[in-house]
């Protein structure tokens, strides 16, 4: 089979190529010539770059002052040039074989991510390094904290006044405070009460157990955390156990973060900011190597699906600049036609830019039963635009009665002493695969023979489940747009 790999336009932002003998030169994210961005950064690399000390010493960098950080932050700077040179690749990213995906092509990336830059420093010494990565120009006066944009900069360093240093992949959740817990691209400065609020939960809808990035007014910063989640991951997977997860309910000992179905949507939704890209470059520079999901965010679809490390190929698509699969949205009974294949789609009305599909996906095999979902992003106009293939259900008319099937078998409802649903054949005599549909304007109300409703559980938008009455939740029946 012929291979195919990322064409030089495709990566024109982070080609890497050899000057006569001197290494690696630096990726341009801006047009500006070599030159003027060698001046630039070389009157701050003295200032901010750390020692490069190994993980195990970690213990012994956290206790030192500011003061003698920064004086031995200037050493370094030669060792990670040398470290640099011995790379030969004339570029990296572009290498990459698209026929790959999932685990194979996870295992392909990651030798490239260490090639870019491996160094490792302290804790602590991240105050300076983010000081400077994520402050506006890199200038190291306005930190730009975490969750908002260029606007919100605030005059201060890392690690004093308002300003400390968010975990954007729990410390507590697998990562700690060396290794990837220790690692730039991994930590962002955020205003410390924010950080409090988020403590460890999954990135996700606002609900229990999950932080909407979003939701201090800065959308854009969902994509940001989605590709810092990709990074980690990515990078630490092996040597620290980390894996993606949809349940914020996981145990911090299993060393999950997510939701992974909502980051996979907010990377193909969100573009990558200014921001990040000028925080890769500063980090780059500094010998921390890149953050592949910056410089090309549809690596992500390659690797992971909206459920797990994907098992089958990836056909392309999935950047926000594509438009995606469409769905139109059923506005009356009779326009659900017998044979036709349906996506179930709810979501609450105080999360109005947020829905969430239906899985044929069990959470448990005990009673009370729950499936899960898929998040969709920004319905418009009764049509939802979205990267994420959807769970279709066919549909088969039986009297006044649908049933809604995939391959794992039919929708089905339960009630004695709880209200479940769940995917297969029929449980019980207690329980039915048939569900009478009403639709008016759209709006679309699913109720079982046993007068069980579908709805979502919470408003965190991971689980749907049977209750005993109508929510008014907004719950739509949706047909992929030919």
């Amino acid at each position: 089979m012929k291979k195919h790999y990322f064409t030089s336009a495709l990566f024109s932002l982070f080609l890497l190529v050899s000057c006569q003998g001197t290494g690696l030169s630096t990726p341009q994210s801006e047009n500006t010539s070599e030159s003027t961005t060698a001046t630039t950064e070389n009157s701050t690399v003295d200032t901010t770059t750390s020692e490069n000390t190994s993980v195990e010493e970690t213990t012994k960098e956290d206790s030192t002052t500011a003061n003698s950080e920064k004086d031995s932050e200037s050493n370094s700077a030669t060792d990670s040039q040398v470290e640099q040179e011995d790379i030969e690749l004339l570029s990296y990213w572009n290498t990459l074989d698209l026929n790959l995906y999932g685990q194979n092509m996870l295992d392909a990336l990651v030798p490239l991510i260490n090639a870019t830059g491996h160094k490792t420093i302290g804790y602590s010494q991240n105050n300076n390094v983010l000081t400077y990565s994520d402050s506006i120009d890199n200038k190291g006066e306005k930190v730009i904290p975490f969750y908002h944009g260029p606007n919100d900069a605030v005059a201060s360093t890392v690690g004093s006044g308002s300003i400390n240093k968010e975990h954007v992949w729990p410390n507590s959740r697998g990562v700690g405070k060396s290794g990837p817990g220790a690692d730039p691209h991994m930590l962002r400065p955020a205003l410390s009460n924010e950080n409090s609020d988020r403590g460890n939960n999954f990135y996700g809808l606002a609900g229990a157990k999950t932080f909407d990035p979003a939701s201090l007014g800065y959308e854009p910063a969902r994509g940001e955390c989605a590709r810092i989640i990709f990074y980690t991951c990515a990078r630490y997977q092996k040597s620290h156990g980390l894996s993606l997860s949809n349940n914020p309910n996981d145990s911090t000992s299993q060393k999950t973060m997510g939701r992974l179905d909502l980051l996979i949507s907010w990377n193909n939704t969100y573009p990558v900011t200014d921001q990040e890209k000028k925080r890769n470059e500063y980090l780059y520079k500094e010998g921390f190597g890149r953050n592949p999901f910056i410089d090309h965010p549809q690596l992500a679809n390659y690797i992971w699906d909206s459920n797990d490390i994907r098992t089958s190929s990836y056909q392309g698509g999935g950047s926000s600049e594509t438009e995606g699969n469409v769905y139109n949205r059923i506005s009356s009974v009779d326009k659900l036609v017998d044979g036709s294949k349906v996506a179930i789609v709810s979501n609450y009305q105080d999360v109005s830019t947020s829905y969430a599909a239906l899985k044929d996906t069990a959470i448990s095999q005990n009673l009370p039963w729950y499936l899960s979902s898929t998040a969709v992003e920004n319905p418009k106009n009764n049509e939802i635009n979205t990267h994420n293939n959807l769970c279709l259900f066919n549909v088969k008319k039986e009297g006044d009665y649908y049933t809604f099937s995939t391959e794992k078998g039919y929708l089905f409802h339960y009630h004695t002493d709880h209200y479940s649903i769940g995917i297969g054949n029929t449980p019980t005599d207690n329980g039915s695969i048939k569900w009478k549909v009403s639709i008016n304007n759209g709006k679309a109300v699913l109720l079982g023979e046993q007068d069980v409703y579908l709805v979502l559980s919470d408003q965190s938008h991971a689980t749907w489940k049977g209750y005993s009455s109508d929510p008014s939740a907004d719950l739509g029946l949706y047909t992929l747009q030919a």
